[in-house]
């Protein structure tokens, strides 16, 4: 079996090496906001990128308070993460009218309003995610416990373009 060094090596070695390709891409953005279907989709992203924040939170609180320490930067952007979330939710909510979304809603477009609204905001997620995961790479000399939790949340926070696309290829295949 690996030993406990090995591990933390891997773990490191994965950090430092993965690249953020897998940021939001506005075409993608674009795609999804053209039917309500897409915008609901996206706030099941936003739902799924606020539950790994909160993972993330938790996993650092359990390892104590040297790590929390450690990785105050990371702490700060979730916090920038965290109201961004926010603020496009309160826009499918108020401004789309969106937050009763029934699958009869799915082909329907949105307002201008907004999708610019969401689109401006999403732009906004993305700049947050980057700036996370390059403060997470530029941590070091983290405890094991620390560096998986970061680890998992990097992965989470990498794979919010995926999602992102796959909302817009998703309204994409409804509208055709």
């Amino acid at each position: 079996m690996f030993s406990k060094e090995a591990i933390v090596v891997l773990m490191m070695l994965s950090l430092t090496s993965w690249a953020a390709a897998a940021t939001i891409v506005t075409a993608d953005v674009d795609s999804a906001i053209q039917k309500l279907f897409g915008v609901h989709c996206l706030m099941g992203v936003l739902n799924q990128l606020n539950e790994s924040v909160g993972d993330f939170g938790y996993s650092t609180q359990l390892c104590g308070d040297t790590v929390k320490n450690s990785i105050f930067a990371v702490t700060a952007d979730n916090t920038d993460l965290t109201n961004t979330i926010a603020l496009i939710q309160d826009i499918n909510k108020s401004t789309c009218q969106n937050s009763a979304y029934k699958d009869d809603d799915a082909k329907r477009t949105p307002t201008f309003t907004c999708s610019d609204r969401i689109k401006t905001m999403m732009t906004r997620l993305n700049s947050n995610i980057v700036q996370t995961i390059r403060d997470i790479k530029s941590l070091t000399n983290i405890k094991p416990c620390g560096m998986l939790a970061l680890t998992s949340y990097q992965s989470a926070l990498e794979n919010v373009g995926t999602y992102v696309k796959t909302c817009g290829d998703l309204t994409k295949a409804i509208t055709n």
